[in-house]
């Protein structure tokens, strides 16, 4: 949100401008056990998108099923939200390794972790095509992920905002 005041010729204005907003929600359908997401991004016009839509059903700590639309389980970057990570833009590693996956896609997932989620999987089967679009074709995008967190699960931020004592690192690999 920011305020503007342009000067200049017969054209004089002050106005507000939202470049870019976003609105979500999240809770529990009926069950505990039951999750949902939404995510609904404006990009300060009247146009808006949905940037995810999903519905998860956990078993337990070692196995989840979602379905929807949703970010690829590619990297960790990848999939840690822009306001958690520690600077401004993914970087170019991230960037390079993700250059063939769109953020979002529209498919299933399964996933989830064991031993106090040191461990960690996801599988995911998707159209490949990106956010709101259908599958244009009979092929689709296989996504696996596994990653080994040394320290166990420190969650999807890059900072440590809550001032732990052990240092956390993670070790990862998809395809």
């Amino acid at each position: 949100f920011f305020a503007q005041a342009v000067s200049g010729g017969d054209l004089d204005t002050a106005t507000f401008s939202v470049p870019r907003a976003r609105l979500s929600c999240s809770g529990n359908l009926y069950q505990e056990n039951v999750k949902y997401y939404v995510q609904i991004a404006g990009d300060g016009g009247r146009d808006f998108e949905l940037l995810d839509g999903w519905v998860k059903y956990v078993w337990s700590d070692d196995f989840a099923f979602k379905v929807g639309q949703f970010k690829a389980p590619i990297n960790r970057q990848f999939m840690t939200a822009a306001g958690k990570q520690q600077f401004i833009n993914r970087s170019a590693a991230s960037q390079y390794f993700t250059a063939t996956v769109v953020e979002r896609e529209i498919g299933v997932e399964a996933s989830g972790g064991f031993s106090e989620n040191k461990f960690q999987w996801a599988g995911a089967f998707v159209n490949g095509n990106g956010r709101n679009a259908d599958n244009g074709d009979t092929k689709f995008q296989y996504i696996g992920r596994v990653a080994y967190n040394l320290a166990g699960d420190y969650g999807y931020s890059e900072g440590d905002l809550e001032g732990g004592d052990t240092a956390a690192a993670t070790l990862g690999a998809a395809v």
